[in-house]
C-alpha cells in the first residue's frame, strides 16, 4: 500500500501539471484559430468585393458612376489622374524584378472603382499585371496593397 501511495502522488502531480500545460496549449491553438478565422473573413471580404465590382454587381463598378466623395474629403479634384501618378511613383509596388538591364514601370493604371486598380507593367523584356487594392491613409496620401498578379509575360 505504501509503494502504492508513492507511486499515485507523483503520478497525481505529474497529471496535474500536464493537463495545465495542454489547456494552455488548447487556449493558445484556439486563438491561432481565432486569428486565422479572421484572415479569412478579410480576404473573402476583399474577394467578394472585387468579383461584385468586376461583373458589374455593384451600383457602382466604374470609374464614371463611383461616388467621388472619398476624394472630395481631401480636396483632390482628378481622382483618375491622382491614382495614377501616385501610383506611378511607387515602381515598388511592381511584383517583378527587371531582368537584363531593365527598368519595370507601370505602363497602364485603369481604375476599376473606389477600392480597385488594374495596372500593367513592363521593364522592356517581360511584363505583367496585377489588381491592386487602395485605400488613403490619414493625411490623404493612397495607400497601395497587390491583391492579386499574373504570370509575367515574355
Amino acid at each position: 500500500m505504501k509503494r502504492m501511495k508513492k507511486f499515485l502522488l507523483p503520478a497525481a502531480a505529474a497529471l496535474l501539471i500536464l493537463s495545465g500545460c495542454n489547456r494552455n496549449g488548447m487556449q493558445q491553438q484556439q486563438q491561432k484559430i481565432d486569428s486565422l478565422q479572421q484572415v479569412i473573413h478579410m480576404f473573402k471580404s476583399s474577394q467578394d468585393s472585387l468579383q461584385e465590382a468586376l461583373t458589374g454587381g455593384a451600383a457602382h463598378n466604374t470609374a464614371e458612376s463611383w461616388s467621388y466623395s472619398r476624394f472630395e474629403q481631401y480636396g483632390i479634384p482628378d481622382p483618375e489622374a491622382y491614382i495614377d501618378s501616385s501610383l506611378r511613383s511607387q515602381p515598388q509596388q511592381i511584383p517583378l524584378k527587371a531582368v537584363l538591364g531593365g527598368t519595370m514601370q507601370f505602363y497602364k493604371i485603369q481604375l476599376i472603382n473606389d477600392r480597385w486598380i488594374y495596372a500593367e507593367y513592363e521593364d522592356g523584356h517581360i511584363s505583367g499585371s496585377a489588381i491592386f487594392q487602395y485605400s488613403f491613409n490619414q493625411d490623404g496620401s493612397p495607400q497601395f496593397k497587390n491583391v492579386l498578379q499574373y504570370a509575367p509575360y515574355k
